[in-house]
């Protein structure tokens, strides 16, 4: 995430919990963002066909909005 806006999403990871995948970060260090994943976003990511930072452009992009 070299120098880009992601670097401003810290404690990033992948929970499941009650049969749900969640990504759970933190924003500027004071915003908890917990997105839940789409069943097939959540299995590719399990598999290893999508990576960490593609997954945090689709649900955290609302943040980096103007």
């Amino acid at each position: 995430m070299n120098g880009s806006k992601l670097d401003e999403l810290v404690w990033n990871e992948i929970n499941d919990e009650h049969g749900q995948t969640y990504l759970n970060a933190m924003f500027k260090g004071e915003t908890q963002v917990r997105e839940r994943l789409l069943p097939l976003d959540a299995e590719r990511y399990k598999k290893g066909d999508i990576e960490l930072k593609s997954l945090l452009h689709k649900y955290c992009a609302h943040f980096f909005m103007p």
